[in-house]
């Protein structure tokens, strides 16, 4: 009878034991889920927010670009009203304009590959972190 009696206390223990292993098992996978969740919301938030600085930068590089071809067409206007010495001054200045811009467009263009990317780098965080959390929830 003590035999009996010690195993069934043995596993009684064991049993609570478990009991308050799996208690803390599901604990921690929900704080990891919610840790997972919010780390989520942030990194989709930060996407949003360089698609906004990527499109604010695409209409910069586009504004750039439409002054170019105005200021190219304005030099195509002078140059029927001027004669060949204001025209050589005028052109220096333009072309000097035009390299500016073009510049500005190339450093403009560098941001937006950049920001992209940046963006596609968080994306894929975001896509492997939402694999992860529905890998986590399955399970």
């Amino acid at each position: 009878m003590q035999v009996e009696e010690r195993n069934r206390l043995k596993q009684r223990r064991r049993t609570l034991k478990n009991r308050g292993y799996a208690q803390t098992c599901r604990t921690r996978k929900v704080n990891d889920h919610h840790k997972l969740q919010h780390t989520t919301d942030a990194l989709i938030a930060e996407v949003n927010q360089l698609k906004k600085q990527v499109s604010t930068l695409t209409t910069e590089r586009d504004h750039c670009r439409a002054e170019v071809s105005r200021m190219k067409q304005k030099l195509a206007d002078l140059s029927a009203e001027i004669d060949c010495h204001q025209l050589k001054e005028k052109l220096a200045v333009l072309t000097a304009e035009r390299d500016y811009y073009q510049v500005e467009a190339g450093e403009f263009k560098e941001k937006v590959d950049i920001l992209t990317s940046e963006r596609d780098h968080y994306r894929n965080q975001c896509e492997q972190l939402v694999t992860v959390v529905n890998a986590q929830h399955l399970t």
